[in-house]
């Protein structure tokens, strides 16, 4: 899958750059492995927050390096199933590089803050591969139901720890409450996802 976008038919993209809306409409292309990152320290944190990912829940989908055209990372489903994940690889060139953009990201309440900046992206998208509200799996749909009061309550009450971005929908809701959940410091609302997503084994 080289080239798509969010207007193919079947096909549905969540990403985007800091600021930016979370449906990203370009193309995804010259897809490789995380081993061509050059900085060793990068791929070997990268590599940390996937296996981090999967000792707490579970990785459902491939993470690759592709040119994206304006999104630090993104998260395909296809025909109702994740079918991958995507970090721009002129976002992913060096650690400082990605520190000091997702730092940025916190110091304007954009993204939920954690404690390692660095795999947020990548764990963000992991967490839209195990649920968004395009995702057609019978345990998805289930888990959709909780996910829905609990982020109806969310919006009501409108915590200020949580990034703008958490806001933006329900996908952003659920995928920045796991990463808050696993990276940073749990709340009421992370543990809450983290626990529909083994009770649905999402």
């Amino acid at each position: 899958m080289a080239k798509t976008s969010g207007s193919v038919r079947g096909v549905s993209i969540r990403g985007g750059k800091e600021g930016a809306d979370s449906s990203y409409k370009g193309e995804i292309k010259k897809i490789g492995s995380l081993k061509e990152l050059k900085d060793r320290k990068l791929q070997k944190d990268l590599q940390q927050g996937i296996s981090k990912f999967e000792s707490r829940l579970a990785v459902r989908t491939t993470v690759k390096l592709a040119d994206l055209n304006g999104a630090y990372g993104v998260h395909v489903t296809s025909n109702g199933k994740s079918d991958g994940v995507y970090l721009d690889r002129k976002s992913f060139k060096t650690y400082d590089q990605v520190r000091k953009a997702k730092l940025a990201a916190y110091k304007s309440k954009f993204s939920n803050r954690t404690n390692k900046p660095t795999q947020h992206t990548v764990v963000h998208e992991l967490a839209h591969a195990l649920w968004t509200n395009h995702h057609t799996g019978d345990k998805q749909k289930k888990a959709a139901i909780e996910i829905g009061v609990l982020y109806r309550t969310f919006k009501r009450r409108n915590p200020k720890s949580w990034g703008s971005y958490s806001k933006t929908n329900i996908n952003e809701f659920f995928a920045e409450g796991i990463t808050k959940g696993l990276l940073g410091k749990p709340d009421s609302y992370t543990k809450a996802l983290i626990k529909i997503s083994k009770k649905y084994g999402l």
